[in-house]
């Protein structure tokens, strides 16, 4: 008999069960001003989604909540910009956000919104049991103030002219011209851009949440529950060195009208900041669902016997300090005025889905949105395959449609599709569509039985760690075994002398189907439902399986438990994936290319130019360069929000900025556009990216090379597969993927006697990318690990050996993340030529007195300015340890 979870539709959940394992799973809220592509989907409410939906399948009592983000400074730029109210804009885009998560499938218990009397009331109590509790105090802060429009501004609220410059349109955070970080009250002839009248400097009050004084609480549960609860390693890093640094108090206070109230006296005009307000809103929006239970929810219980709730987070990497520090020390001020809340169990986190070569940019039109996503005719369950098949876990993934195209045709139709549709239309040509008799198993069952369950065991394994990725290839190596099983079987062969026991394979297989329905459920929640369809286990399958009966997903599979008894009739078998053809790919891609080359292109001389400039055989596009902008801005704009105030914290906005500007002034060169002039036709830039533009072929003459470049071009790359030689007991074969377009490399290193291919599959080292490619025992090897190698003192005399340790990055870094020595920057115009390795044993590298690793005596980081070390998992390298 089938077994089925109660839809959600005829059980919802409405409280914790004390007889079951109770789970609450939060997405990270979006912020309700634009329309989510398709990185915003895949890091924060998909992947909740199919794990809410896992934990369903196994029974636990499931709460699924999210909403969007409505207060804040964007939402105000938002509507200011499109003539609305800020009220106008939330309803615009939360509609937007509910249509668009509806179409994937995405299945919450409740979506809410954060500009509700709830937030107010849950947002001020928790505010007023810190201040009761004396865990805030009030400091002045200098701001701008424009008297036409009687009120302080946001950073957002101000531009200028940058006092370094000159650029006469940046921001009261940040200039685009130069880069540089600023106050608003830097900006030399501040304008309001909501009047364009000059606002004065004032003092305004301020309140600050004294996160010092939360500090020893938040570190006792720091250095414990992330790691027991399998916290991932960006998580458990970030938020730990975030800590390390030390807390300094936190404004959580804006001069802002949009927001929740502040509730103190002389504060009628500032509302609550964003981020302290925000994760409030998961509690505000569970209690505008269950207005009588949602204090179980959230709340820690207040008796052993009373339910107890695992709170799950999902998010992208940006986001973790903000859910690892900030809202946890709110919840545990709170705790210490006496009001205990959950503190949350496991936080999942990834890193960040780039779009091909370049970014997502819905103003330039590139990549794909949860809008024009719906354009393509491609069914949402192809897409929720193929972005959980590349969700971000371990580091940056990119949507490719080559890869796109190839997943859905070769592993959804020719894997999962085929098998299905095989086993049904046999059963109804050779058993008229009905269920046959199944039969005493053979030792091809037994083996298929066994092989099923190790494979069971790891998909639930990497399920319970939210770890999807791996959980869906385990599911789809489940798939395959059923393919393998049939292929063994083979009951189209058997038929011909034994119907029994050709009817007895059909009948394990079909049985199996219903198997794989409960497992690609959380995955594919319609193709589930059309399965359990044909199966003629349910009447009409529907978009979203929650709606109908649930497959149960089992400890372990059984032969024994079949579901479906002989004489049961079918449905009729289709096709449950359709092939893309190859063609689509170049026009997908042109659709979804967005506008940017049109956008870069410069007019006069400088259009030769911006074609290319060429330096040594490496060409550099002003598009290419456009997006290397915005990719770096992005890494300032980040570690400037992270910013605790520390030399170090500044040191490394600096070295970012630095990169960004000299970027910025590569682009100037190529383009002839420096940025601070508006007038049109030729300017000085023009005419010396003309003339530079008059080699053959539009490129530019070689450009002086940039003292302060890196010599070596170091990369971050991710190890995707490792095998031993076949004919070495030195050597491993590996495939690094170090974020190139064209795929991992072929890299053949001498590590065998070092590390394992396990060791290092799914782990990122720094690799060497320009030296010249060359064959190692008959593969080939286009890079090198780059590691530290220090005598190993305990080895005996007559067989000295060495300690080998690569040199990975300490802390959270994506693969193709350029690595440089502290003040360098990359050769971009100029390009690095491929190196034989004596000319890269020039180069002095080694270790540090520090634990770090130096290049000509300049610390390595990666270029948003995480440190490099030698592998932590291997002892004995010590300082001045040669690095090759």
């Amino acid at each position: 008999m089938a077994q089925f979870i109660p839809s959600l539709r005829d059980s919802p959940v409405t409280e914790p069960d004390a007889a079951k394992r109770n789970i609450l799973v939060t997405s990270a809220l979006p912020y309700c001003n634009n329309v989510p592509h398709l990185g915003n989907i895949v890091g924060c409410v998909l992947g909740a989604d199919v794990y809410a939906r896992f934990c369903r399948a196994r029974g636990y009592n499931t709460l699924y909540v999210c909403g969007t983000d409505e207060y804040g400074t964007a939402t105000e730029n938002k509507a200011r910009e499109e003539g609305v109210s800020p009220k106008e804009i939330c309803d615009k885009y939360h509609a937007i956000h509910a249509q668009v998560y509806e179409w994937f499938n995405i299945k919450f218990d409740t979506f809410g919104r954060t500009s509700t009397p709830k937030q107010t009331e849950i947002a001020q109590d928790i505010f007023n049991k810190l201040h009761s509790a004396g865990l805030t105090l009030e400091q002045e802060v200098t701001q701008l103030y424009c008297e036409a429009c009687a009120k302080f501004l946001a950073d957002r609220f101000v531009e200028g002219t940058c006092p370094k410059c000159g650029y006469n349109n940046a921001r009261g955070d940040q200039c685009d011209g130069c880069s540089s970080l600023l106050d608003p009250t830097d900006l030399v002839e501040p304008k309001c851009k909501v009047c364009s009248k000059t606002p004065k400097p004032r003092s305004s009050q301020h309140v600050f949440l004294d996160l010092p004084k939360i500090e020893p609480d938040l570190r006792a549960w720091l250095e414990s529950e992330p790691q027991k609860n399998g916290w991932p390693d960006n998580a458990i890093s970030t938020s730990l060195g975030f800590l390390n640094r030390g807390l300094q108090p936190r404004c959580i206070t804006r001069d802002l009208s949009w927001g929740t109230p502040v509730p103190l006296p002389g504060y009628e005009n500032k509302v609550f900041y964003v981020w302290f307000d925000a994760p409030i809103g998961y509690i505000s929006i569970t209690g505008n669902y269950l207005p009588e239970t949602w204090e179980a929810w959230w709340k820690a219980p207040k008796s052993d016997d009373a339910p107890q709730v695992e709170l799950r987070q999902f998010m992208g990497k940006d986001n973790v300090t903000f859910h690892a520090i900030i809202f946890p020390s709110t919840l545990l001020g709170c705790a210490q005025a006496g009001d205990k809340y959950n503190l949350v169990h496991h936080l999942a986190s990834v890193n960040y889905l780039q779009y091909e070569d370049s970014k997502f940019s819905k103003s330039r039109g590139t990549g794909v949105f949860g809008d024009n996503v719906q354009t393509t005719g491609i069914p949402p369950a192809v897409w929720r395959y193929y972005l959980m098949a590349l969700r971000p876990e371990r580091s940056d993934s990119a949507f490719v449609w080559d890869e796109f195209v190839a997943r859905n045709n070769n592993e959804l139709a020719a894997n999962l599709g085929n098998y299905v549709n095989r086993v049904l239309k046999f059963a109804k040509a050779k058993f008229d569509g009905v269920v046959p008799a199944s039969g005493p198993p053979t030792e091809l069952e037994t083996t298929f039985e066994a092989e099923v369950n190790a494979r069971l065991a790891e998909y639930l394994e990497a399920m319970e760690q939210s770890q999807l990725r791996a959980g869906l290839a385990a599911a789809m190596a489940l798939s395959s075994l059923g393919n393998k099983y049939l292929h063994d079987g083979a009951p189209w062969a058997v038929i011909k002398t034994d119907p029994a026991r050709a009817g007895a394979i059909i009948a394990n297989a079909a049985n199996y189907i219903y198997f794989l329905a409960a497992v690609f459920a959380p995955f594919l929640p319609s193709i589930s439902s059309r399965m359990l369809h044909q199966l003629g286990l349910v009447d009409n399958p529907t978009p979203d399986l929650a709606d109908e009966l649930h497959p149960v997903i089992p400890d372990a599979y059984a032969l024994a438990d079949a579901v479906l008894p002989a004489g049961h009739v079918f449905g009729v078998p289709e096709v449950l994936f359709a092939n893309i053809p190859e063609d689509r790919i170049a026009e997908l891609r042109a659709q979804f290319s967005g506008k940017q080359a049109d956008d870069a292109a410069p007019s006069g001389d400088a259009a030769g130019a911006s074609a290319s400039a060429a330096a040594g055989g490496v060409a550099v596009d002003a598009a290419r360069l456009a997006d290397a902008i915005a990719t770096q801005g992005g890494v300032v704009r980040s570690l400037k929000e992270a910013s605790d105030g520390s030399d170090e914290a500044k040191a490394k906005v600096s070295a970012a900025v630095k990169v960004l500007l000299y970027l910025k002034n590569l682009h100037a060169q190529v383009t002839g556009d420096d940025g601070k002039s508006k007038k049109k036709g030729k300017g000085k830039g023009d005419k010396k990216a003309g003339k530079a533009g008059k080699k053959k072929g539009g490129k530019v003459s070689r450009a002086p090379q940039d003292p302060n470049a890196c010599p070596l071009d170091l990369a971050i790359g991710t190890v995707v597969s490792c095998v031993p030689h076949p004919d070495s007991d030195k050597l491993l074969v590996m495939k690094v993927d170090i974020g190139e377009a064209d795929g991992p490399r072929d890299i053949c290193a001498g590590l065998a006697k070092s590390y394992a291919p396990d060791q290092l599959i799914g782990r990122s080292f720094v690799v060497l990318a320009n030296i010249k490619a060359a064959k190692l025992g008959g593969f080939p090897s286009d890079g090198m690990m780059l590691a530290a190698a220090a005598a190993d003192p305990d080895a005996p005399a007559d067989a000295p050996s060495e300690i080998v340790a690569l040199l990975v990055a300490d802390g959270d870094a994506a693969p193709g993340s350029r690595v440089l020595g502290a003040g360098q920057v990359p050769r971009v115009l100029e390009g690095y030529a491929k190196l034989r390795k004596k000319a890269v044993s020039k180069v002095k590298m080694a270790t540090a007195a520090d634990g770090g690793v130096l290049i000509d005596g300049l610390a390595l980081a990666t270029i948003d300015g995480v440190r490099i070390v030698p592998d932590p998992t291997v002892n004995g390298i010590g300082p001045d340890v040669p690095v090759c």
